[in-house]
């Protein structure tokens, strides 16, 4: 019997989904668990509810899967931010420091330095991106001498050189 976890979460209303054998066993959003609307953070109660419907171990879990591709749906932000610019510019850069850092760089880098066991490698990018934040967070903070510079600044500083590095690395 093959059991998968899906999730959604990061970039709308965040979910889990388990399938036993291609049927639909459980799904909930968790929004529904947290009561903030539209709730994009890691889903943890509807991965919970989720697999008590399916009376399923996270350990007996066979794949975990994620909703989206990310590079795909990158490459969609990319676009639409060029297609509204100037406009777009604010939103341009609020936005992109997360992109380089917690939802593309951080997963990757762990996936080649662990392997693709999602039973490590999920737990794993859920620290190293917060780890990641509070990090470019300190630097942010203590490197300027007066005042301090938005986090985004240094997550980009760190997140767009390396991403570009591993995105040669794997075009060759």
């Amino acid at each position: 019997m093959a059991k998968v976890l899906g999730i959604s979460c990061y970039y709308h209303d965040s979910a889990a989904a388990f399938l036993r054998d291609g049927q639909i066993v459980a799904a909930a959003e968790e929004e529904r668990f947290s009561r903030r609307k539209h709730d994009t953070s890691f889903p943890f109660h509807a991965i919970k509810f989720c697999l008590g419907q399916g009376q399923t171990l996270l350990e007996e879990v066979d794949a975990v899967a994620f909703y989206e591709k990310p590079l795909v749906k990158f490459q969609r932000v990319l676009q639409t931010h060029a297609e509204w610019f100037p406009r777009s510019l604010p939103a341009f850069l609020k936005t992109m420091p997360d992109w380089l850092g917690r939802k593309l760089l951080i997963p990757h880098l762990l996936r080649l330095i662990i392997g693709p066991d999602h039973r490590v490698l999920v737990p794993a990018c859920m620290l190293g991106g917060g780890a990641y934040v509070v990090l470019c967070d300190i630097l942010a903070r203590t490197l300027p001498e007066q005042g301090e510079m938005p986090a985004g600044v240094i997550t980009a500083m760190i997140g767009a050189p390396l991403f570009i590095i591993l995105l040669k690395k794997s075009g060759s």
